[in-house]
């Protein structure tokens, strides 16, 4: 959850290459993808769809992690977005 909310990608890529649980909550519910999306970090969203993490998952208010994207996020629009976005349907 710490990497996921740092922009450090080598650091990322050390946790999915070691096998981390993309999907790990913290005391809140949210898992790194929360975390990510929340903090408004693309790249990081974007690696961890692509390792496999669940943008369904639901932290411990029942919210998906899109439903956390900042208004003012600058991921809206972008492919990422779209990404997390279909988890919706």
């Amino acid at each position: 959850h710490v990497a996921a909310d740092s922009e450090t990608l080598e650091v990322i890529k050390v946790l999915v290459d070691g096998g981390a649980d993309l999907n790990a909550r913290n005391e809140d519910g949210l898992t790194p993808l929360h975390v990510a999306t929340q903090e408004r970090n693309p790249e990081v969203v974007k690696m961890l769809l692509d390792a496999g993490a669940d943008p369904k998952a639901r932290d411990s208010e029942g919210r998906i992690p899109v439903e956390l994207m900042p208004s003012d996020c600058p991921l809206r629009g972008t492919d990422v977005y779209w990404r997390l976005n279909d988890a919706r349907f």
